[in-house]
């Protein structure tokens, strides 16, 4: 299907994709928060959920049933969670592997360079 195409299961998937990030939210913003700490076993199972949760997303996004406009804006959701310096570290080990449908490589290479500028 192509984006133009949205059907009710399409827009579902996407509700469903925002229901599972609002089930982790807490946490996440808990491990935040932490900002520097290294990640307890739970908080990194917590951010591989997340992860997986991602790469879902961009395939959805990949096969043309997401709209552009949502994935940008929850790309920028990544891209904030990501970066953060107890998070980086961790995901970037975990993203070594091809375990997230071709979305490791290109994000975190931009997540790395955005977190570089950042503390310039």
């Amino acid at each position: 299907r192509l984006v133009s195409d949205w059907s009710s299961d399409v827009c579902s998937s996407d509700l469903e994709f925002n229901k599972r990030y609002d089930e982790m939210n807490q946490e996440l913003d808990a491990i935040i928060k932490k900002d520097g700490a290294d990640l307890s076993r739970e908080e990194g199972a917590t951010i591989i959920d997340y992860l997986n949760l991602c790469a879902e997303e961009y395939l959805f996004y990949k096969r043309g049933y997401i709209h552009p406009a949502a994935w940008n804006t929850w790309q920028n959701g990544m891209k904030f969670i990501l970066r953060n310096s107890c998070v980086l570290p961790f995901a970037r080990e975990e993203l070594k592997e091809d375990f997230y449908y071709g979305l490791n490589r290109a994000l975190l290479l931009e997540i790395q360079e955005q977190a570089t500028n950042d503390s310039k």
